[in-house]
C-alpha cells in the first residue's frame, strides 16, 4: 500500500510502499528505516523494547500521514529500524500494523473477477 508522509517540518509528501502486517501489533502504527527518523519524525517519543521479527531497543517517533482517496491523514506513532532484519519485498519500505488499519472502519482484501487478490480500506 502507497502512504504519504510528510517531512517533519515541512509540506514535503514522501511516499513509501509499505506492506500491510496484520500480526504487527503494539504502540506503534508503522515500521520505518531508521535512516527516516530525522526527516520524518515530527515528534519524538522514549526509545522503546520491542519483540518479534525485530527484537531490541528502537527509537520512536510520531509521523504525519495519508492514504490518497480514503481521507486519512494523521499524525501516529512508528518505530524506526533497520529494516534489513525483516526481509522485505523489493521495493517495499516499511510496514504498517493494527494501529494503522484501527484508523479505518473496515479493511481486508478480497479476490477480484479477475483472480487476483486486492487489499481495501474504507473510511
Amino acid at each position: 500500500m502507497r502512504v504519504q508522509f510528510v517531512q517533519a517540518g515541512s509540506a514535503t509528501r514522501t511516499p513509501r510502499l509499505v506492506l500491510i502486517d496484520t500480526g504487527f501489533t503494539g504502540d506503534s502504527a508503522f515500521v520505518l528505516s531508521a535512516l527516516e527518523r530525522s526527516r520524518l519524525a515530527w515528534h519524538s517519543s522514549p526509545p522503546t523494547r520491542v519483540h518479534g521479527a525485530i527484537t531490541g531497543r528502537v527509537d520512536r517517533g510520531w509521523v504525519m500521514c495519508s492514504v490518497p482517496g480514503t481521507g486519512l491523514r494523521g499524525l501516529l506513532p512508528a518505530i524506526y529500524a533497520d529494516l534489513a532484519q525483516l526481509r522485505l519485498p523489493g521495493g517495499i519500505e516499511g510496514v504498517a500494523g493494527l494501529v494503522f488499519l484501527q484508523q479505518f472502519a473496515r479493511w481486508g482484501a478480497e479476490r477480484a473477477a479477475d483472480g487476483e487478490w486486492r487489499f481495501f480500506l474504507e473510511t
